[in-house]
């Protein structure tokens, strides 16, 4: 029985194109960009990734040496980790990033702002990791482009509503800038 033509057809396609599941390869890398978390003592205690990924922005957070608990951790629209012109940690790092000035904080691809990234959970032995990926975020140029931007660790978990303010989340633990 010989094989017919067509059928040879599509097999040297799907050899020639790599496999059944490959994407286009527009023969550039996904934009990427990593970043330290540092305490307010200037300690690393934790890592950022980010990465283009076919539905968005994959976003992952690992941190140690971190009081256990459920974190809030956020994008905000300063330029870096500094003590700014506020006796708070990390001033400089400025309010959530909020490119469409929704004013609204309702979690991750909600209603609300951009920077909502949800809760990191920190176990007893002070580890922890976040991996989300944002439809709204990216690392291309435009006014969603996060980097540079620094990415805060909360000291509590956040509620993803408006009160009390930030959902909660309370003060800055840690901070890291996407680079």
């Amino acid at each position: 029985m010989e094989t017919p033509l067509w059928a040879v057809a599509v097999v040297s396609l799907i050899i020639v194109a790599g496999g059944t599941n490959s994407a286009p390869d527009s023969g550039r890398a996904a934009p990427k960009a990593k970043g330290v978390l540092h305490d307010s003592t200037g300690k690393e205690v934790g890592t950022l990734e980010a990465e283009k990924v076919y539905d968005g922005l994959r976003i992952i957070v690992k941190v140690h040496d971190i009081p256990g608990g459920d974190l809030g951790v956020h994008v905000h629209a300063g330029d870096s980790c500094g003590s700014g012109e506020g006796s708070e940690a990390f001033a400089a790092a400025g309010p959530h990033f909020d490119p469409e000035n929704r004013g609204i904080h309702a979690g991750l691809n909600g209603p609300g702002h951009a920077g909502d990234l949800g809760n990191i959970s920190v176990a007893a032995d002070g580890k922890g990791k976040l991996d989300v990926t944002s439809k709204e975020l990216t690392l291309e140029p435009g006014k969603t482009n996060i980097l540079g931007k620094p990415i805060v660790l909360h000291s509590h978990s956040d509620n993803l509503t408006n009160k009390p303010e930030n959902g909660g989340s309370g003060g800055r633990l840690a901070c890291g800038v996407l680079q």
